[in-house]
């Protein structure tokens, strides 16, 4: 033990000799450990709990043509202002972006 105890107080000589190194060295540390800190928050909330909305009050409009199977998602920029417009939402959101799907994907919303 008493080994140990003497390595330990010949580092802490080392430390106290050599400041600046000391200094740049608990700053190193200490940045690093901020950007992991911000790297695993953004983590986390990116990709655990990116949805910190009332789920049950988002939905994706989207219409069909009479006749045809597929599913249209886009709108025309008229349709958008109808729709926006109306007054039947709270809020109307219009993205580029493949469209977002709520729910447990067991079928149609």
């Amino acid at each position: 033990m008493s080994r140990l105890t003497s390595r330990f107080r010949l580092a802490a000589l080392g430390l106290a000799r050599h400041r600046r190194a000391t200094l740049v060295m608990v700053a190193t540390l200490a940045l690093l450990i901020a950007v992991l800190c911000a790297l695993a928050s953004l983590g986390y909330n990116l990709l655990v709990s990116p949805w910190t909305y009332d789920s049950d009050r988002l939905g994706v409009l989207r219409h069909g043509v009479a006749g045809s199977t597929p599913e249209r998602y886009g709108f025309t920029a008229g349709e958008y202002r109808l729709i926006r417009d109306a007054g039947l939402f709270d809020t109307v959101v219009a993205s580029q972006r493949v469209p977002v799907a709520f729910g447990d994907g067991s079928g149609p919303a």
